[in-house]
């Protein structure tokens, strides 16, 4: 054996002692794998029965001081046990896999990571930042790019998050606000929006003011019956007024173009009481703007979710 050779032999050696002792002191791993089997009865005559699995490992590794990186990867994730296409590499899946910076009463969580709040009022889970300020009452201010086209056409798709929290012994309270656009009210569906502009050029086209522009459908002449050259320039002003409504610029078939999406925004608290054998949770979210602006759909509402429970004995919690 040579020297080089032997040498990379022993610097192996020395790895492979000295990863396990880097890995206790640096970095933290769980994770859980899940083994189902499935039955499923519709009442009818349909039954169907299957298994599948999922390998979840997660993870923390302290970088310096106040600094770490966390990852969460799901291997073969609600893979069905003979699936054959389900083998490869489609099914590792990524879902957390961000950097955190922690200076004194101020935090930065930078890249893949999960906004969860308000009992799950808002639930994404994608690229983002969240900053931090903590003190007597702690401030959070998230920014997330849910979905992003490049240099397309569509906009951006994004989720804005403001929160104010105070906490004791009995209790604990968070304000919060949060508000997600998209200006691609059809994303991911683009014959969605190819119809939405063919029912306007057929059928015309009424606007958010109420203003209406007839179709090629609505031209008729009493004298000559349907007038295709009529008809086919009202299709044309109607379409006309439809892509201006909703600023649809670039249009090409089959593919998205800029179209004015949801607007939504969400305002609420959430609390948790502590009084001894009684527990209660509290979370008010109250919900306005746009789910679809280009076909004149708002949103709002208000939910209220209260969770209590009460404990009878040592043993034994009613809620």
């Amino acid at each position: 054996m040579s020297r080089v050779l032997k040498a990379m032999v022993a610097l192996l050696a020395i790895a492979a002692i000295a990863a396990p002792a880097m890995a206790e002191d640096r970095l933290g791993l769980s994770g859980a794998m899940e083994v189902r089997g499935w039955y499923l009865d519709d009442g009818g005559d349909k039954t169907e029965t299957f298994a599948d699995q999922r390998l979840r490992i997660g993870g923390k590794l302290s970088i310096a001081e106040g600094v770490s990186a966390t990852f969460r990867t799901d291997f073969s994730e609600s893979d069905e046990w003979g699936n054959d296409a389900a083998y490869g590499r489609q099914n590792i899946h990524v879902d957390r896999a961000h950097l955190d910076i922690t200076k004194g009463m101020f935090s930065l969580r930078a890249g893949q990571q999960n906004f969860a709040f308000a009992n799950s009022t808002v639930d994404a889970q994608d690229n983002g930042i969240l900053i931090g300020i903590n003190g007597m009452m702690p401030i959070q201010l998230g920014y997330m790019l849910t979905e992003s086209n490049g240099g397309k056409a569509s906009a951006d798709s994004h989720i804005l998050y403001a929160s104010i929290s105070h906490k004791t012994d009995a209790y604990s309270v968070t304000v919060y606000g949060a508000n997600e656009t998209s200006d691609v009210a059809f994303k991911n569906d683009a014959a969605m929006l190819k119809a939405a502009r063919n029912n306007a050029y057929l059928n015309g086209y009424t606007a958010e003011d109420g203003t209406k522009t007839k179709g090629y459908n609505q031209v008729y002449s009493p004298a000559t019956g349907v007038d295709v050259a009529a008809s086919e320039t009202q299709g044309d002003t109607a379409l006309a007024a439809f892509d201006a409504e909703n600023d649809i610029t670039d249009y090409e078939d089959g593919n998205l173009a800029t179209i004015k999406g949801e607007d939504v925004y969400v305002v609420g608290l959430t609390s948790s009481y502590n009084l001894g054998a009684v527990k209660l949770d509290v979370d008010l979210a109250h919900f306005f703007g746009d789910f679809v602006k280009s076909e004149n759909i708002d949103v709002m509402g208000t939910q209220l979710m209260l969770n209590g429970s009460v404990a009878a004995s040592e043993a034994v919690t009613v809620g």
